[in-house]
């Protein structure tokens, strides 16, 4: 986790990069307070809550990173990407995770009884 070259995992990171590259397919228009309505391919349109972190198409919610419509919003606002995601993909939350060490025990035969 030392070598991460980003604040979130190499995985998540070109996942990010193919959404934002999908994302430039849609258009994104401004409804108010801090809600978008994002036309898709085709004929599909979501709204999109950048506060709230939620889409129509329930898929921002589910995984804890923008989709294409929420990226579409928040790349037509200049908003950082990164600061939408979900703080479970973050190195500070591994690093919170697995640097506690856990120490091994006995076998039960020689445990005092």
């Amino acid at each position: 986790m030392e070598k991460w070259s980003h604040e979130i995992g190499q995985k998540v990171f070109r996942f990010v990069k193919k959404v934002k590259q999908e994302s430039v397919y849609c258009y994104s228009g401004y409804i108010g307070n801090s809600t978008y309505q994002v036309s898709a391919r085709g004929d599909e349109q979501f709204v999109v809550d950048i506060n709230d972190k939620t889409c129509g198409c329930s898929k921002w919610q589910l995984i804890g990173i923008p989709c294409v419509h929420g990226m579409a919003a928040l790349l037509s606002t200049n908003h950082n990407p990164m600061d939408f995601i979900h703080l479970r993909y973050k190195k500070e939350s591994f690093l919170r995770a697995y640097t506690p060490v856990i120490y091994g025990i006995n076998e039960p035969k020689i445990w005092t009884k």
